[in-house]
């Protein structure tokens, strides 16, 4: 008789603590859902867990992080973010090291449209011919004129040193015109697209590009 009235108290302590945490479980998958339906983004990840929100993966700039940071922490529920996000885009600043041995990437502004002036009133004679970048038979680079030529060799060679991935190109054309570049062609997705930006940016020389790349 005692030992079942033991196990009654024992019980009737341990319901509610299996129900409370099964109350958490679902919170945390309802603000999980809520979450990613929010976002709308394949490349972040989120994770809850006891209301504690947890987001990794890529966005292309900082101003992405900061509008996700902000819709995160306004939403109902989340009692705390943990941000694991990676910026693919690289963030204001000058040409350089770091203490710690990594590149600074320059300010380099990205305007989605064409190069002004790109089609001259009187055809260049004797244009520069294309860099031919080993391993990249879909992406060119097109020097504008002979004093284009170093720069254009540049962005080439830091195409091959970030390994920029070749599988989402389809007949890129990068012209190299006074520091300013022009990108045309076609790319699988926006990841496809930064990291071909992202690489020109870390090009020393670059003024500004005009991006015209599709997306798939």
């Amino acid at each position: 008789m005692k030992t079942a009235l033991v196990l009654t108290v024992a019980s009737s302590l341990l319901f509610p603590w299996v129900c409370s945490a099964s109350d958490t479980h679902d919170a945390d998958q309802g603000l999980e859902s809520n979450l990613r339906t929010e976002l709308n983004d394949k490349h972040v990840h989120v994770h809850v867990h006891h209301g504690i929100v947890t987001i990794d993966g890529k966005v292309r700039t900082d101003a992405d992080r900061e509008r996700i940071d902000s819709l995160v922490r306004s939403t109902p529920g989340v009692v705390a973010l943990k941000d694991d996000l990676k910026v693919t885009l690289p963030s204001p600043g000058a040409y350089g090291v770091t203490p710690a041995g990594t590149a600074v990437a320059p300010t380099i502004p990205v305007y989605a449209a064409p190069l002004p002036d790109l089609v001259p009133a009187v055809p260049v004679v004797n244009s520069p011919v294309p860099v031919v970048i080993p391993n990249y038979p879909k992406l060119k680079v097109q020097a504008w004129s002979l004093d284009d030529e170093p720069l254009a060799n540049r962005i080439a060679r830091q195409f091959r040193a970030d390994a920029v991935p070749t599988a989402g190109i389809e007949d890129v054309t990068v012209v190299v015109r006074g520091g300013n570049v022009s990108l045309k062609g076609a790319v699988d997705s926006h990841e496809d697209r930064d990291d071909i930006i992202s690489s020109i940016q870390r090009s020393p020389g670059v003024s500004a590009i005009y991006d015209q790349l599709h997306i798939k």
